[in-house]
């Protein structure tokens, strides 16, 4: 209800998608913005240009599109307590990872960084 113009924000969003190195999105926001579930809501924004797409999945884990893999990393189990808080905290742990050990080389150096991320959220629950 606070998208009064959603083709506006979707083009937006797809223009800076484009280019990106890492675009992280929640499950939610894929459906409101896209009408598409995760997993085909990455695969879009990959197809733009973007290089590594990671979705969270709320108690599910998050999903992520990089190169070399499409696959999911599942959440420790957890009361939740601030869903916005938690992806807040991912996308946080997302840049820390990568500003610390630069961009994964391969599928298994992603997953690394995504289960890290994907901890640092529920830990951030």
């Amino acid at each position: 209800t606070l998208l009064d113009q959603p083709d506006a924000l979707r083009a937006v969003i797809e223009e800076f998608a484009a280019t990106a190195d890492l675009v992280k999105l929640s499950e939610p926001d894929g459906q409101t913005l896209f009408g598409l579930p995760a997993r085909a809501a990455a695969a879009h924004l990959r197809s733009l240009g973007a290089a590594a797409v990671v979705v969270t999945l709320g108690a599910e884990g998050a999903l992520a599109d990089v190169p070399g893999a499409v696959f999911t990393v599942t959440a420790p189990p957890v009361n939740a307590i601030d869903t916005t808080g938690a992806g807040d905290a991912s996308m946080a742990a997302l840049v820390f990872g990568l500003l610390d050990s630069g961009v994964p080389a391969d599928p298994d150096g992603w997953r690394r960084l995504v289960s890290f991320a994907t901890t640092v959220a529920w830990s951030a629950r």
